[in-house]
């Protein structure tokens, strides 16, 4: 899926100047590969592949501190992520799927390192 971010909101912002996401079914994982490019020109490319079953998973990079996250499959269209540094809770994410399977609607809510609240409204649609 790629972004479209006139529909998307960015608390604080900005967001990214473009991104592509794609998610995946791997077993019992999702696989998660986001490309693009960041509102300063940095280069975005993330890849993961995290099991579904709730619990927490390493997450981090060698240079980030202690990252988990834990994806819990709410229905057949809803996931919720719970990232958490050195133990502690700093994102809550909702990720919605349209019926039809063309839309993704994720709704980040969190705190940064520097202590901002976050709250992002990502909508996604397939191409």
């Amino acid at each position: 899926m790629e972004a479209r971010f006139a529909k998307s909101k960015f608390s604080p912002g900005p967001g990214p100047k473009e991104l592509t996401v794609r998610l995946e079914q791997d077993g019992d994982k999702v696989r998660r590969v986001a490309t693009g490019t960041n509102a300063d020109g940095s280069a975005i490319h993330e890849e993961s592949s995290t099991p579904w079953d709730g619990k927490d998973h390493v997450a981090a990079k060698p240079s980030e501190p202690s990252r988990t996250v834990a994806i819990t499959q709410v229905d057949s269209r809803t996931l919720q992520l719970i990232v958490k540094e050195s133990g502690k809770v700093t994102h809550t994410i909702h990720l919605i799927i349209s019926k039809d399977g063309k839309t993704s609607t994720q709704t980040d809510d969190g705190i940064t390192e520097n202590g901002e609240k976050v709250h992002n409204v990502t909508v996604a649609e397939k191409q």
